[in-house]
């Protein structure tokens, strides 16, 4: 929870100013384990020096911060990468090195499983 929570702080909140919302929860995965996710759920308008909405989205590609391009995409993905490593790297028990990366970026051919 901490690791959601302090990313999207950081990257909606902090950085964008937007309202957000999570759920954390674990259903069953294909192999009988259990698929530990979030949702993370946010609104794009920021929230303005006032404490109303902005009277503008943080949408589109022409928007600075947008939170839907590519570009934005990738930053969370990789931002959430660092904080899953880092907290990794705090617990003694289990170190995991987390790659957020494609197959195909990470030059593996395999098909991406659902």
């Amino acid at each position: 929870m901490r690791v959601v929570e302090d990313w999207a702080n950081e990257n909606l909140v902090k950085k964008r100013g937007l309202v957000v919302d999570y759920a954390i929860h674990a259903p069953d995965a294909s192999d009988g384990d259990k698929n530990y996710h979030a949702h993370v759920l946010y609104y794009p308008r920021p929230i303005a020096e006032n404490g109303e909405f902005a009277h503008y989205k943080l949408t589109g590609y022409k928007t600075p911060n947008t939170v839907d391009g590519r570009k934005a995409l990738d930053e969370f993905r990789f931002s959430y990468q660092d904080h899953l490593n880092r907290v990794s790297a705090e617990n003694d028990n289990n170190q995991i090195v987390f790659d957020l990366r494609s197959y195909k970026k990470r030059g593996i051919n395999r098909i991406p499983q659902p």
